[in-house]
């Protein structure tokens, strides 16, 4: 049964039929989401947890609907090097290891490369991967590399290698309408917008506060229906029109701002996916309050918040240890344990 639950030592439910939790053999480093797939990176190479048939037998022998829906088969693929960032496609698998090396697997045809990164005078600390194979790479120095996945080479070179003034937290591509759109959130608090077919500037935003003495650090960036909008550790949603920003730089108010009710100054920050209703999941882990957000893309600000029980003590989640996906399914890496979620089922108010 260990083999077919990723090393599963118990089945204990936290939150009666809504939550699950499994004991890992190895601490988790990143993880991703390909649907209702799952890859674990780790010191020994990356975990592929793929979720077995609700009619299986084993399946079929636990008590209820989240038990029965969670037994996975597990793919283990090695690495020499622990893997520190893990992204995960419909067709790519893609890993940066400690050793600075990214490797590429395509999991319908087989084949694996790796890429070319021996720009890099430091480490690699941010990478994204567009649905159409193209990878973007961000390094600790300010080097920015963009590859075609599509050009199966063993040394896959880059498209582009450029460089920015500040550190790249955060690399994100404009995948709804213009592909061709790189947003790098530079050193937290700059986000610099790019065309990186044409290799052309488009415009900076220093997102300005309406606090003077407060600045926030940005978590992260989502883009939809011509809009961006900022996430910061605040709690704030800031909204701006893409369409309407000028080239050049500068502090900018947004068009809108919202709040994520319940959100604490030190929760950790979870990133997810877009759902099928145009709506972004996102989460914040605190040991005293765990809140899950809905997150209107359509053009408005609204914001749906879900209070969700989840005892985590004192154990630590770090930001790269929990991801949502397009269902709403949350996967978190605390205190030794995979844990998973599903705070947008139904709201529980806490006490």
């Amino acid at each position: 049964m260990d083999n077919l639950c990723c090393g599963v030592k118990s089945h204990d439910l936290l939150t009666g039929s809504r939550a699950r939790r499994y004991t890992l053999q190895h601490p988790v480093r990143d993880l991703a989401w390909n649907a209702n797939s799952l890859a674990l990176a780790h010191s020994s190479g990356i975990s592929v947890l793929v979720p077995l048939p609700e009619t299986t037998t084993i399946s079929k022998s636990y008590a209820n609907k989240l038990q029965q829906r969670w037994v996975f088969q597990i793919h283990e693929i090695p690495y020499a090097s622990p893997v520190n960032i893990v992204k995960f496609s419909s067709r790519l698998l893609v890993a940066v290891l400690n050793d600075d090396t990214v490797h590429v697997i395509d999991h319908h045809s087989g084949e694996s490369f790796k890429l070319n990164t021996r720009m890099f005078r430091d480490d690699i600390i941010a990478m994204d991967l567009s649905n159409d194979g193209y990878i973007v790479l961000a390094g600790d120095d300010g080097r920015i590399c963009i590859y075609d996945s599509r050009t199966l080479d063993l040394n896959v070179d880059p498209l582009l290698n450029m460089h920015v003034s500040g550190t790249p937290n955060l690399v994100r591509f404009l995948v709804d309408f213009d592909s061709d759109k790189l947003f790098i959130v530079e050193d937290g608090t700059i986000v610099q917008i790019y065309n990186w077919k044409t290799e052309r500037f488009i415009t900076k935003i220093y997102p300005k506060t309406y606090a003077p003495t407060l600045k926030p650090f940005i978590k992260d960036i989502l883009v939809k229906s011509n809009k961006l909008q900022i996430i910061e550790d605040t709690g704030i949603i800031k909204s701006y029109q893409l369409d309407s920003l000028q080239s050049g730089s500068g502090f900018t108010f947004p068009s809108s701002q919202s709040h994520l009710k319940g959100w604490l100054h030190n929760s950790k920050y979870i990133s997810g996916s877009c759902s099928s209703s145009l709506h972004y999941f996102a989460g914040g882990l605190n040991p005293d309050r765990c809140m899950f957000y809905s997150i209107a893309e359509n053009g408005n600000d609204n914001v749906e918040s879900c209070p969700f029980k989840l005892k985590l003590g004192q154990n630590v989640v770090t930001s790269s240890c929990g991801s949502i996906n397009s269902e709403g399914v949350t996967a978190v890496f605390c205190g030794g344990k995979l844990i998973l979620l599903t705070p947008f089922d139904s709201y529980e108010v806490p006490n």
